[in-house]
């Protein structure tokens, strides 16, 4: 879990124009265009060399979840550290916290 100084700042990078301009960058790398252009390159280097097809593909696949998961570790962070900041502190007893 991130501290309080960490999450000020992924919540400093996920507001710059910077990290807007990197998003966007990877969805033009990796976007849905992108993926089934990669995807059709690995079918036909597949197809060319008699490989495994299914392989292929899934060497696509898994590069664009990894990218996908990267994209989202920062937002994700932010909102799992502002839940457990928000949630209430345990009680000591039975009775409460008397």
């Amino acid at each position: 879990m991130i501290g309080p100084e960490d999450r000020e700042a992924l919540d400093a990078l996920l507001a710059h124009p910077g990290w807007r301009l990197f998003r966007a960058h990877v969805g033009e790398a990796w976007g849905p265009v992108a993926y089934a252009n990669r995807l059709k390159a690995a079918l036909g280097h597949a197809r060319s060399v008699g490989s495994d097809v299914a392989r292929a593909i899934d060497g696509v696949d898994a590069a664009n979840e990894a990218i996908a998961e990267i994209m989202r570790w920062p937002a994700e962070e932010v909102a799992r550290a502002r839940r457990a900041q928000e949630e209430p502190v345990a009680s000591l007893g039975r009775r409460g916290g008397l």
